[in-house]
């Protein structure tokens, strides 16, 4: 079976999984760099990594797949964007294994930067002896997977803390994915759908998170356990009613981003397009009005290191005199809400604020294509 590598292995785990690798694969690939076929003036050079040099010996083949892409300008010019990949296929060996090893510490960390003389070749996969994949994926978008037994699966959980395997399915049990964070000493956590309250009552015994998101209609306050997790930078919460916030949000000091919304959906791809958590045939939203959180708690203008705060679709109408003092915020969006006044004066005093919207009705949740969102 496949199954996702939730996280990005690094030092300990990242050495042991790639002997692993080498003891059972029987070459593995790295993607060397995008050849276009047309070279513009602007394209950046052509990178070479000079330390790939010390595994030429072990060179296997390399394969070329071909893209086909391009568009009109604005003249109506065809622009050829045609390219060409390159990947490069080793063999697995002791002398292939220790450079795997050294040259970088995770596995995302087989990644090009297009700064002159950085990075490396990217996308490290495994392949066995008959060229059927194995384990590997995209470092630029943080995707990995692996085709292992439940045995393997199983032996991997115990033997390699760190390689924080899961189903590649979208929606998870949120006590599960507690329990496997815990293992593993993940420093992200994503709480789907039944359960999920429950597992965020527990979050206390993560006191190392540094990123939490939630999805959870049935959430309607914020636990004290969330805010004994001092390390979090980022937290996102999305349920149908969530009730006042405590005075104690204060003591998540450290967060730099806090999204709240009563839209407890899984976007895929548009607002046409949301899940709910529980039953995606008969959710609806309730309108903003019948909502419980109406007000701010002044405690939320400590909060010096935030620089994005989204507060979405909630019965807000008015803010506190205190937000003055989130003086690092860049990012407000307290969009579809009931503010009664939607150019507050406190906001004028915000000096580092780059991006405001504080539009009653955003139209995301309105119109002939959301009337079934509603109650």
């Amino acid at each position: 079976m496949h199954m996702l590598i939730y996280n990005d292995p690094r030092g300990e785990a990242y050495y042991r999984l790639i002997d692993y690798m080498m003891a059972r694969a029987e070459t593995f690939s790295l993607t060397g760099p995008r050849i276009p076929r047309v070279q513009q003036p602007d394209d950046p050079p052509i990178p070479e990594w000079a330390v790939m040099e010390e595994i030429k010996p072990y060179f296997v083949r390399e394969e070329v797949y071909h893209c086909e892409i391009g568009h009109h300008d604005e003249y109506g010019v065809y622009v050829d964007e045609s390219y060409d990949d390159l990947y490069w296929h080793y063999r697995c060996c002791p002398e292939t294994g220790e450079f795997l090893k050294k040259t970088t510490d995770h596995l995302f960390g087989w990644i090009h930067r297009w700064t002159p003389g950085s990075g490396l070749p990217e996308d490290l996969n495994f392949y066995d002896a008959q060229g059927e994949w194995m384990m590997g994926g995209t470092s630029h978008e943080d995707i990995a997977y692996m085709r292992v037994s439940p045995e393997e699966a199983e032996w991997l959980y115990r033997e390699i803390p760190g390689l924080f395997l899961i189903d590649s399915y979208p929606i998870r049990d949120p006590i599960r994915m507690l329990e496997l964070t815990l293992h593993h000493r993940y420093d992200r956590l994503e709480l789907m759908g039944p359960g999920a309250a429950k597992a965020l009552r527990r979050i206390d015994k993560l006191p190392w998170l540094r990123m939490l998101e939630v999805h959870d209609e049935e959430i309607g306050t914020l636990p004290p356990q969330l805010f004994e997790v001092e390390s979090l930078r980022h937290l996102t919460l999305s349920t149908r009613d969530l009730g006042p916030i405590p005075a104690e949000i204060a003591k998540l000091g450290n967060l730099r981003s806090l999204e709240l919304s009563n839209v407890p959906l899984l976007p895929e791809g548009g607002v046409n397009s949301h899940k709910s958590t529980a039953n995606p045939k008969d959710w609806k939203l309730l309108p903003k009005e019948r909502l419980s959180l109406t007000s701010l708690p002044p405690e939320l203008g400590r909060m010096k290191r935030l620089r994005s705060l989204r507060i979405t679709y909630t019965g807000l109408r008015t803010l506190p005199e205190e937000l003055v003092g989130l003086r690092n915020l860049r990012v407000l969006d307290l969009s579809d809400n009931l503010l009664e006044n939607e150019e507050p004066e406190v906001l004028k005093r915000l000096k580092k604020l780059e991006s405001v919207d504080t539009a009653r009705d955003s139209g995301r949740y309105s119109g002939p294509f959301s009337r079934h969102y509603f109650e």
